[in-house]
C-alpha cells in the first residue's frame, strides 16, 4: 500500500468525483450546479476524469455559443438531459478541432511577431 492511501480506496483513475453520478460522453446535453450556485446547461465537449475537467458548450443567444471549462470537484447535481446524437457528437468534435486550430493560429502569430521584432533590432 502506498503512502497516504487507505486499504479501501480505489486508484485515482477509478474513483468517481463526488458531484458526478455518471460519466458524460461528448455530445451529451447536461445540466449541473456550479460551486457559486449557478445552473449551467449545455453540450459536453470534453470530459477528463484524470484532469478533473468538464468542458461544456452552451448557447448564449443570437446563434452564439460559449465554451466553458469546469473543475469537476466544484460542480454538483449533474444530470443528463439528452443522450449524445451523431450530430451533437460531430459538433463536439468540430468544436475541439476548432479550438486547437485557433490555438495553433495564435502560436504562429506570436512566433511571427517575435521574429519580426528580432529582425528589426
Amino acid at each position: 500500500m502506498a503512502w497516504g492511501q487507505s486499504a479501501q480506496s480505489a486508484p485515482p483513475h477509478e474513483q468517481q468525483p463526488v458531484g458526478l453520478s455518471f460519466f458524460p460522453s461528448a455530445g451529451t446535453k447536461v445540466e449541473f450546479t456550479t460551486a457559486l450556485g449557478g445552473t449551467v446547461t449545455g453540450n459536453v465537449v470534453a470530459f477528463d476524469i484524470g484532469l478533473n475537467v468538464l468542458a461544456v458548450k452552451e448557447a448564449v443567444g443570437g446563434g452564439k455559443t460559449l465554451l466553458r471549462v469546469f473543475n469537476i470537484k466544484l460542480i454538483s447535481d449533474i444530470r443528463e438531459i439528452s443522450c449524445a446524437t451523431d450530430e451533437s457528437t460531430a459538433d463536439a468534435a468540430a468544436s475541439a478541432q476548432s479550438s486547437q486550430q485557433q490555438a495553433n493560429e495564435r502560436k504562429i502569430a506570436a512566433v511571427t511577431k517575435r521574429l519580426a521584432e528580432a529582425l528589426s533590432e
